[in-house]
C-alpha cells in the first residue's frame, strides 16, 4: 500500500485518548476490520478515516495520477511490486494485465510473470520507459499498467500533432469508410486511404494485417479518435532517405500506375519514381507499347537522377556502364575538337548533339556572348569538361 500520514493529522491526539483498559471502538471496527484503535474521542472516526484516506495519501502523488516506474520486485501470484519516485511502492496485478501483456507479445499473464521474474527482462522492461496510472483498491493504492500505457501513448500523441518527431508502426486490423482501423501501440485510430501510401491504392482488402510507417496527423474530440498518416510520414523522412539511396545499387519495385509517357513505380517503401520511356529497354518498351504491364507487378531498375524537388528519374541502364562510358570519354577526349548539330537553344545555352561521339553536350550561356545560334545549324565545339554524364562544351572557329 502507498500511504503517509496526513500532515494535519494530531496521531498523538488520538493515542492520547485511548485508556488501555477499555474496549476498541467498535464503530471504527466496523468499517475497518483490522484496525484496532481504541480511543473513544468524538473525532476518532474522522480522524481515522483521514489517515486511511487514499484520496490524499502523499503530497506528491494522487490517485489517476501516470508515473513512471523506477524499479520492479515479482512475488506469487502474479502480484509485482513496483517502486516510482521518492521510494513510494505499489502492486500491480499481472492477472488483470492482459492486455498490456499482449503488446509484449505474451499471451498468457502468467507467462509473462514467468518472464519478468528473470533479472535481465526485468531491466529491459524498466528501460522502456513504462508508466503506471494510480489507481485505489478499498484502503490500498495500485496501479494499471495498460491505462498507464493507453494515457501516456495518447499524451504523446497529441504532442507529435503540431511537433512531429516520431513515427510508429501501424497495424490495419479493419476497413472502414474511405481508410482503415489501424493498431498502433495498443491504440485503436483511424488511417484515411488517402493518407495510408504514397499512391492510390486500389485493393484495400490487400492491406489487412499490414504494418504500415505513419506519423500522428490529427484528433477528433468528439469521437475521441486519432487520425495516422502515412504521407506525413514520408514527407518527414524521404529528404533523409534520398540521401541514402545508392545510383549504383539495383532496385527492385512494384509498378502502381502507366502513363503515356512511362511507368510509375513504387520501391523502398516511401519512394515513387517515373520509368520514362526513353529510358526503357527494347523489352520493357515493346511491353509496355503493346498495354501488357499491369498495377502490382514487378520490375528491376537503378536509380538515374534525383532533382531538385526530389523527384526520383528511374532507367534500367546499368548507371556503373553508362559512368565508365563517360569516365573514359573525359581521360581520352577532353580539348578534342567536334563538328555539332544544335538541337534546342534555351535560356540556359544550347544543347549540341556530337555526331563522332553519339552524344549531347552543353554550351552554357556564358560562352554564346554575341553568338546567335539556330535549331540545325552545324558547328564547331570544343569538348571543356565532363561531369557525370553531363558534357560541357564551347564554341570555336577550327575545324
Amino acid at each position: 500500500m502507498l500511504q503517509e500520514n496526513h500532515e494535519d493529522f494530531n496521531w498523538d491526539l488520538l493515542k492520547a485518548t485511548c485508556p488501555s483498559n477499555k474496549k476498541y471502538n467498535k464503530e471504527i471496527s466496523k468499517e475497518f476490520p483490522d484496525a484496532r484503535v481504541y480511543s473513544h474521542y468524538p473525532g476518532a472516526m474522522e480522524m481515522y478515516k483521514m489517515y486511511m484516506s487514499t484520496e490524499i495519501y502523499s503530497k506528491d502523488f494522487n490517485t489517476g495520477d501516470i508515473v513512471l516506474i523506477e524499479k520492479i520486485d515479482v512475488v506469487n501470484d502474479g502480484i509485482v511490486h513496483a517502486e516510482i519516485a521518492n521510494g513510494y511502492t505499489l502492486e500491480i496485478d499481472i492477472n488483470k494485465e492482459k492486455r498490456f501483456c499482449k503488446l509484449w507479445g505474451i499471451e498468457d499473464p502468467k507467462n509473462f510473470t514467468t518472464w519478468l521474474s528473470i533479472s535481465n527482462n526485468a531491466e529491459q522492461f524498466i528501460s522502456n520507459k513504462i508508466y503506471v496510472k494510480l489507481t485505489r483498491d478499498k484502503s490500498a493504492v495500485k496501479g494499471s499498467l495498460i491505462q498507464g500505457h493507453e494515457e501516456k501513448t495518447k499524451n504523446d500523441f497529441i504532442k507529435q500533432i503540431t511537433k512531429p518527431t516520431v513515427a510508429y508502426n501501424a497495424t490495419v486490423v479493419n476497413l472502414n469508410r474511405g481508410g482503415f482501423i489501424v493498431d498502433v501501440l495498443g491504440i485503436h485510430a483511424f488511417l484515411p486511404g488517402g493518407l495510408a501510401a504514397a499512391n492510390k491504392i486500389s485493393n484495400f482488402e490487400d492491406y489487412l494485417g499490414k504494418e504500415i510507417p505513419v506519423m500522428v496527423e490529427d484528433y477528433l474530440p468528439e469521437t475521441k479518435t486519432f487520425i495516422m498518416s502515412n504521407k506525413k510520414y514520408v514527407k518527414h523522412v524521404l529528404p533523409q532517405r534520398i540521401e541514402e539511396l545508392d545510383i549504383f545499387e539495383k532496385q527492385f519495385g512494384t509498378i502502381t500506375g502507366t502513363t503515356k509517357y512511362g511507368i510509375f513505380i513504387e520501391f523502398g517503401e516511401i519512394f515513387t519514381g517515373l520509368l520514362h520511356t526513353s529510358k526503357m529497354s527494347p523489352d520493357t518498351f515493346s511491353k509496355f507499347k503493346n498495354r501488357l504491364f499491369e498495377v502490382g507487378e514487378d520490375i528491376e531498375f537503378w536509380v538515374k537522377e534525383i532533382t531538385k524537388d526530389n523527384r526520383i528519374i528511374i532507367t534500367e541502364e546499368d548507371p556503373s556502364i553508362k559512368l565508365l562510358e563517360y569516365k573514359k570519354l573525359k581521360d581520352t577526349c577532353l580539348g578534342n575538337v567536334y563538328s555539332g548539330r544544335v538541337l534546342t537553344v534555351k535560356p540556359f545555352g544550347a544543347l549540341i548533339k556530337i555526331g563522332e561521339v553519339d552524344k549531347v553536350g552543353l554550351i552554357p550561356r556564358r560562352k554564346l556572348k554575341g553568338i546567335r545560334l539556330e535549331v540545325g545549324e552545324i558547328v564547331y565545339v570544343i569538348l571543356d569538361d565532363v561531369k557525370k554524364e553531363k558534357i560541357y562544351l564551347s564554341i570555336t572557329d577550327e575545324k
